[in-house]
């Protein structure tokens, strides 16, 4: 979900705490696999973006509890139920959206910052 529209769900919230304290939501903007956001991405990017799953006990070296987190979005997913976001905040941003607003530039920046850097220590 898109970090503006998280902003106006909590603004929404604090305007009307009657109705949100005590409240606990889910929100979400878009339902998408790994692989789904890797073709959306690579096609704002105008490049090539392939998906390669890192295998579990991988992550699980790394960090117990990160591995936890990734078996339960792989074997559960994250289910948050969008048509409610969007009755919250009808102006909600899907993927797309949020990719052709601000996402792949935010992206694309993150990119040529991390290929310098990468340049600077090679």
């Amino acid at each position: 979900m898109a970090v503006d529209d998280v902003g106006a769900v909590t603004a929404l919230a604090f305007s009307r705490p009657e109705e949100w304290i005590g409240r606990a939501v889910a929100l979400a903007g878009d339902g998408l696999t790994p692989v789904q956001i890797a073709v959306a991405i690579g096609k704002a990017l105008g490049i090539p973006l392939p998906y390669v799953q890192i295998p579990i006990d991988a992550i699980r070296a790394l960090n117990e509890d990160f591995a936890y987190a990734n078996e339960w979005l792989n074997e559960l997913g994250y289910r948050a139920d969008i048509p409610a976001t969007r009755e919250t905040h009808p102006g909600t941003m899907d993927f797309s959206t949020w990719l052709e607003r601000t996402g792949a530039s935010q992206i694309a920046s993150f990119l040529a910052t991390a290929a310098r850097t990468a340049g600077q220590r090679g």
